[in-house]
């Protein structure tokens, strides 16, 4: 066999064994989101779809998988923030415009949470970091008694995603 040959044929071996053991390495990720996602309970749907925006969760450990979460949740509370924003612009009631101005500033507030609670998790500090996404999921439980589940739907995923960093932040060891 000509060495031409023989270097595109091991090329091609290479990149086979290689494509397998990549194969390998995504499953057992696969399998580690999956573990972690089983243990959130009722919101283990938010626990996928969160891992699933994200293309750093199969490469990620426990503690990445955290940040990711929390991550997660930041971006629900900015998308729930522009809702009730709108929400506040277009209501000609002033006693309902007062309400959602309310929940803008919780909102504003969440932001806060959201990062110490990835600075606290970061660092090992999941008290710190649960502590501080249970104060994020307060102020996202005050905004949906104001405005309601109706209005603003991003306030219920809101409280769904914190929940799921909530249980994935105790998960590291």
């Amino acid at each position: 066999m000509p060495s031409s040959q023989t270097n595109v044929l091991c090329s091609l071996l290479f990149l086979a064994c290689l494509f397998q053991q990549r194969c390998y390495l995504v499953e057992a990720d696969q399998a580690l989101i999956n573990s972690v996602c089983e243990k959130t309970g009722k919101n283990n749907q938010f626990c996928h779809d969160c891992f699933k925006r994200d293309s750093r969760s199969p490469t990620e450990d426990i503690k990445g998988l955290a940040l990711t979460s929390i991550d997660c949740g930041s971006t629900t509370a900015f998308d729930a923030r522009a809702e009730t924003a709108s929400l506040a612009a277009r209501s000609t009631d002033p006693t309902f415009k007062q309400k959602c101005n309310t929940c803008l500033g919780e909102l504003d507030a969440t932001f806060g949470d959201f990062g110490q609670a990835k600075t606290s998790a970061g660092a090992g500090n999941k008290v710190a970091a649960t502590n501080s996404l249970n104060d994020a999921l307060r102020k996202a439980a005050d905004c949906l008694n104001l405005v309601g589940r109706g209005p603003v739907p991003k306030l219920a995923t809101l409280q769904g995603f914190i929940d799921v960093a909530i249980n994935v932040v105790n998960q590291i060891p």
